[in-house]
């Protein structure tokens, strides 16, 4: 089964900094993190053992928006540890969704992981342009 993710960096960062942090985080070899559109030409086999990556640069807002496709694991908890991994390698802010959904009126809710291992609730607001921000909630 493929599971689809997305990680929000807040600094805009060089492409190779983040694949070679996403590699280590993932436990996969670098060279594994390929484009979309290499991951579906791949063949099975090959798909089975990559990560299929969409990367969006941006001024305003998260620098840095990765949607990812793979075989591996990355829901959930899993998706809290890669964004907490990220920001410690990164020395940036990561967001990604918040999978509990326990705070009804706030279907875009996510968790930002700091580099001192702190995390925040937040908001997940986006613009007409695609660019991404968070609103941290109180508390």
């Amino acid at each position: 089964m493929l599971d689809c993710f997305e990680v929000s960096i807040k600094q805009k960062l060089d492409l190779n900094v983040v694949r070679s942090a996403l590699a280590e985080c993932l436990g996969v070899p670098v060279e594994n993190l390929v484009d979309e559109s290499e991951y579906w030409g791949l063949p099975d086999s090959g798909r089975e053992s990559s990560v299929s990556l969409r990367v969006y640069f941006s001024d305003v807002g998260y620098g840095v928006l990765i949607t990812g496709l793979s075989v591996l694991d990355v829901r959930d908890e899993k998706l809290w540890a890669l964004a907490d991994c990220l920001s410690k390698k990164l020395g940036a802010d990561v967001a990604v969704g918040d999978y509990r959904d326990e705070v009804e009126g706030y279907p875009d809710r996510v968790v930002v992981f700091s580099p001192d291992g702190t995390k925040a609730f937040g908001i997940g607001i986006s613009d007409p342009e695609g660019n991404f921000e968070v609103e941290l909630l109180p508390g």
